[in-house]
């Protein structure tokens, strides 16, 4: 289905799982906003916009993370703050531009 305030939902989430298929990335990246983790197998664009902190192998490892977070207080709060951190890091459009620009002047000089 398809859902006009996806933020209202965050709200209301501990976790974000991914499970393996394709789409979702941006719901992924203002999920970890707000401070909800994610896990993912490695594939597809959640997985990018997640970073290797929030991927685990398969399924099994799925659930052993789910429980974990689940039971774990501390790695819960940790796992939170990652997401706030990966989804800063992926919104901050300054630093990717000035990047992007450096790249840019880096292809200047050799031409």
């Amino acid at each position: 289905g398809f859902r006009d305030d996806i933020f209202a939902v965050y709200d209301h989430m501990d976790l974000f799982v991914n499970p393996i298929r394709r789409g979702n990335g941006t719901s992924c990246v203002e999920a970890m906003s707000k401070g909800i983790p994610v896990v993912t197998t490695r594939y597809g664009d959640v997985a990018i916009n997640a970073g290797d902190d929030f991927i685990v192998n398969d399924y099994d490892q799925m659930y052993i993370r789910i429980m974990d977070l689940y039971h774990d207080t501390k790695n819960r709060e940790k796992y939170q703050l990652l997401a706030k951190e990966r989804a800063a890091y992926l919104q901050d459009t300054t630093t990717e531009l000035m990047r992007i620009l450096r790249e840019c002047r880096k292809i200047e000089a050799v031409k």
